[in-house]
């Protein structure tokens, strides 16, 4: 009698062990259809974030060149504007990919150009409060406001005269 009363426990036990591993099983495959759910989400929001980054580099080589065409920049600052704006989409992905802060991307992009860090952050030191502050923070964020600010500061002024120029004749 003991003997079917340990077999019948060992049975049970069995049943129990065999339930739990197919829970475990359905959850298991639960969280891989998540995953998989999830990899997609974030491969589409990168790609997103990648082409956007494609567009702002876009917007700001046009205002770049307005700048250029305009003469408000011109030598060394010419070249450190024109490496920030060419890298936006560079630093954008650094960060987003690797969690890189920007001051680790730029020095990743800086790799074989005529100019160092040293140069960028002097660049940077000189220009208005407004540019200095989000730089400052080092996130991508701030990045992309100073490149922005940094952009429609100098843009501001060259841009509005030839159009009040243009009316008044």
């Amino acid at each position: 009698m003991m003997m079917f009363g340990i077999i019948g426990l060992l049975v049970l036990a069995l049943i129990f062990f065999v339930m739990r591993v197919q829970s475990v099983q359905l959850e298991l495959n639960k969280v891989k259809f998540e995953l998989k759910t999830l990899q997609k989400n974030t491969k589409f929001s990168l790609g997103s974030i990648m082409l956007m980054s494609k567009q702002l580099t876009n917007s700001y080589r046009f205002k770049l060149d307005a700048m250029r065409r305009h003469g408000t920049l011109h030598g060394d600052d010419l070249t450190v504007v024109q490496f920030l704006v060419e890298n936006v989409e560079f630093v954008v992905m650094q960060c987003c990919e690797k969690q890189a802060t920007v001051e680790e991307a730029i020095k990743q992009a800086l790799e074989g150009f005529s100019i160092d860090m040293a140069a960028v952050q002097q660049y940077i030191a000189r220009q208005p409060v407004d540019v200095r502050v989000p730089w400052s923070k080092n996130t991508l964020d701030g990045y992309l406001a100073a490149c922005n600010n940094l952009l429609m500061a100098k843009g501001k002024v060259t841009e509005s005269e030839p159009v009040v120029e243009a009316i008044s004749q």
